[in-house]
């Protein structure tokens, strides 16, 4: 089963609609985000981002009042949020329509998968949760967790679309394999494996995250043979089946400290170019401290520590 097929077919249904046009992106939430990676990832061109209220910096946002002069001959209008009539008077009176000169991109994907939740937001999660009723975005505390460790972090799954700009950078083979430390939901993993590493395996310490995974990947049709629930600073020999090795910054201390040194003694039982790629890098120190990772790439981001560093054992 492939699970994004209805995804991607939105996703070329959404630019064939711009083609030839001048795209206007009306809303700057998160799924406005979304929306804009998407573009950018295929160097497709967004001429206005429109938001009365955004003070977001890092884009050129437009107000309203500055696209009086729009016409449907010329522009294509993509709305990221929730049905506005006063947006849909603005385009009605410059003689645009509905799914002919403008969409709502929410009820444009979830339509299309005969979804009754049409105004969940847009992002690889969100779809995910949508289509196959799994469970993912949905954060999870320290103190929410079964006998978490003394130096485990909440659970988070980030917002996906960062994680794909940082596989982006990357090229995977059929060869390569990855181990999430701290795979929560799943959610990483499913990622990597759109981008096309087809062996996934992680670990997860809280049973209750586990089990989610395990009734998520079941749903998804996706194997969770390779998933070890219990502790991380625990897995040793597993670790030799594996090239890339991921985290989004599950814990640190003692078990941060014990991950990194099992990875080097996996290296030292079995060479092979090790990559490690290491979201919300707190502990950069110590993945460098034995000299044997080198930190080879920095990646900024959208997740809330912007840097995601790249580090390699050759």
């Amino acid at each position: 089963m492939d699970i994004w097929k209805d995804f991607d077919e939105f996703v070329k249904n959404m630019f064939y609609f711009t083609n030839g046009k001048r795209t206007v992106l009306w809303g700057y939430d998160l799924s406005g985000f979304f929306i804009q990676h998407l573009f950018l990832r295929v160097n497709r061109k967004i001429e206005y981002i429109v938001d009365d209220n955004s003070i977001n910096p890092k884009v050129s946002i437009s107000r309203s009042c500055e696209i009086e002069d729009i016409s449907p001959e010329i522009y294509a209008v993509i709305l990221s949020g929730e049905r506005d009539l006063k947006k849909e008077d603005f385009l009605a009176r410059r003689g645009f329509q509905e799914n002919i000169h403008y969409i709502y991109a929410r009820k444009f994907l979830y339509e299309s998968i005969n979804s009754h939740d049409i105004w969940k937001g847009i992002s690889y999660y969100d779809y995910l949760e949508n289509k196959f009723h799994v469970d993912i975005i949905e954060r999870k505390f320290t103190d929410e967790m079964e006998n978490p460790k003394k130096d485990a972090l909440n659970y988070s799954p980030g917002m996906g679309y960062p994680l794909m700009d940082v596989l982006d950078n990357f090229i995977f083979t059929c060869k390569d394999a990855v181990f999430d430390f701290g795979c929560g939901k799943g959610g990483a993993l499913l990622l990597f494996q759109r981008k096309g590493i087809q062996k996934i395996a992680g670990v997860e310490y809280d049973k209750p995250l586990y089990d989610i995974l395990v009734n998520n990947y079941k749903k998804l049709n996706v194997s969770c043979e390779n998933i070890i629930n219990g502790d991380a600073s625990c897995v040793k020999k597993e670790l030799d089946d594996y090239n890339y090795f991921f985290m989004y910054n599950p814990f640190e201390g003692d078990t941060f400290r014990q991950v990194i040194d099992n990875i080097e003694e996996s290296w030292s039982r079995k060479k092979r170019c090790i990559t490690f790629i290491y979201s919300g890098p707190y502990c950069h120190q110590y993945v460098v401290a034995h000299k044997m990772f080198q930190l080879t790439k920095q990646i900024y981001t959208d997740y809330s520590v912007r840097n995601v560093n790249v580090y390699r054992i050759d």
